[in-house]
């Protein structure tokens, strides 16, 4: 009952959203730009990149799109945020102003310079072909963003995450968001490049939905979650010259060393796309049971930096004070699919 007050409340706040259409002038194209207030700002933006980049190319000239379109009718994505007093910035896609093309870059960068003396934290986010940019705008740039929502994103893009530098990355909020009957981008795609971020940076989290290829399926409840970890304060661990702290890459959602839910990495998915038997090599089976038992909190590891190229790593769990040893693969060392 509380759940349906809440998501009638949000709907009705989302009904009376105000926005304004901004422009930004590039090479002598006219950019357009939703920008979404919240009342009372806490000094937080989320930069939200729209999918379906397609439909905008070989457009005649760039145009307004309403917010329902670019948010894929999700009426509770802005009022949710809105509310928390985080502002949302909606750019517009046009032709090759685009998160999948090397102008999008340029439009996102003078869209950044425009609001980033504004905001203490500026988090990139985006579903789709917008998670998938967004991934890629934001490992190239990680130092203009304090943290990065992806939802339904597709980071083997032209083989990206190739090229990525995970050590570059290590106290940044991570969100990869998926949905467990997509057939556009099967969820164990964000789950692969998930693994390798959470084994170098702790505030990376992976997050599992009912759904297939739907923003509009995201709900105020999930959001809420997502918010409270945004505004969560971390302290970074201190960085030494000769170790680092390395984070057990369990495909499910972990917060603060204790695991709430694991995912099935399936197998049929993996060999459907020629993904290389170590990446879908099935984790401990005895993760999803420990969960059933009780509270199961598992510790990082502090190793040597020379130890990054072991094959795998051996984690230490605590299950209601039994200690128990998960023996995880390194990922960071296996060839990427």
């Amino acid at each position: 009952m509380h759940r349906i007050f809440l998501v009638l409340f949000i709907l009705k706040c989302s009904l009376a959203q105000a926005s304004e259409l901004k422009t930004i002038e590039i090479n002598h194209t006219t950019l357009y730009h939703h920008v979404c207030a919240a009342e009372q700002s806490n000094q937080r933006l989320i930069l939200f990149l729209h999918g379906s980049v397609a439909a905008f190319q070989g457009q005649t000239e760039s145009r307004s799109v309403d917010i329902n379109v670019l948010l894929e009718n999700n009426s509770v994505f802005l009022p949710t945020f809105n509310k928390e007093g985080f502002d949302v910035v909606l750019p517009i896609a046009y032709n090759e102003y685009n998160w999948l093309d090397s102008s999008g870059d340029q439009y996102l960068k003078a869209i950044i310079d425009l609001y980033k003396n504004k905001y203490q934290h500026i988090y990139l986010a985006g579903f789709s072909d917008g998670g998938t940019g967004a991934y890629k705008y934001f490992n190239k740039h990680p130092e203009q963003f304090s943290g990065v929502l992806l939802f339904n994103a597709f980071p083997q893009h032209k083989n990206f995450y190739k090229q990525v530098d995970y050590q570059k990355i290590q106290a940044k909020k991570m969100f990869f968001i998926a949905q467990d009957k997509d057939k556009v981008t099967p969820y164990e795609f964000p789950l692969l490049a998930y693994r390798r971020h959470k084994l170098i940076n702790e505030q990376t989290y992976f997050l599992l939905e009912k759904g297939q290829h739907e923003f509009v399926k995201y709900d105020p409840i999930l959001f809420a979650k997502i918010i409270i970890l945004l505004k969560e304060e971390y302290i970074e661990p201190i960085t030494e010259t000769d170790s680092i702290s390395i984070y057990p890459p369990i495909d499910g959602y972990l917060n603060n060393d204790l695991l709430f839910e694991t995912y099935s990495f399936r197998k049929s998915i993996a060999k459907s796309f020629g993904m290389r038997a170590t990446e879908y090599m099935p984790q401990p089976k005895e993760l999803g049971k420990y969960i059933k038992q009780g509270y199961f909190f598992i510790s990082p590891l502090k190793i040597k930096r020379s130890d990054l190229n072991k094959e795998s790593f051996t984690f230490k769990g605590n299950l209601n004070g039994k200690v128990i040893e998960v023996k995880l693969n390194n990922y960071l060392v296996l060839p990427p699919w």
